[in-house]
């Protein structure tokens, strides 16, 4: 039934704890990277779940989320935590398409002054779709790019705010012509 894509989920998770000592010019740092969670779970057949099967096949979404933290004991703190998710499915056994969205915010935090120095915000989304035209001799991809960085300083000045749409198409013909190109 329409439950047993559930029976397609894949959960996976990395777990990731580093120690970095250093020594320059006679004063010793000391690093600490912890990764925790990084879980990325995918599940197919998901037209079977949103009663999409009649024009909709080979439905997949993964979604991903991870957590890191950076020390430079008694320095600075870095934190950086990210949102993920994508869909792929073939629409009317004609469409191969792609929707993708990320998300990532990160905080630099002073540790002898106890404040937050710097905040960035990313996100992006990107849409394509491949399709053939004249039996398989054309192929086009048209796609759709957007991305949005913004940067505060820990004072709540705007350092950055900067939004990017990139539209483009890619083809690709594939003739087979008796004498070649000559």
């Amino acid at each position: 039934g329409r439950v047993s894509a559930f029976k397609t989920l894949s959960l996976s998770n990395n777990y990731v704890h580093s120690i970095q000592k250093t020594e320059t010019t006679g004063t010793p740092s000391k690093t600490i990277a912890t990764t925790l969670p990084d879980v990325v779970a995918s599940l197919s057949q998901v037209e079977r779940l949103v009663f999409a099967d009649r024009w909709m096949q080979n439905g997949q979404i993964n979604l991903k989320y991870a957590h890191r933290k950076t020390e430079v004991v008694t320095t600075s703190l870095d934190t950086d935590t990210t949102l993920g998710s994508d869909l792929r499915g073939i629409i009317r056994k004609r469409f191969d398409t792609t929707l993708s969205v990320n998300f990532r915010d990160t905080d630099k935090k002073d540790l002898r002054l106890g404040v937050i120095t710097n905040r960035t915000h990313h996100e992006d989304a990107t849409i394509q779709t491949t399709f053939d035209i004249f039996t398989g001799k054309f192929r086009f991809t048209p796609k759709v790019d957007y991305v949005k960085d913004t940067t505060e300083l820990g004072t709540g000045v705007k350092q950055q705010d900067v939004t990017v749409i990139t539209p483009s198409i890619l083809s690709r013909a594939d003739l087979a012509l008796p004498r070649g190109l000559v």
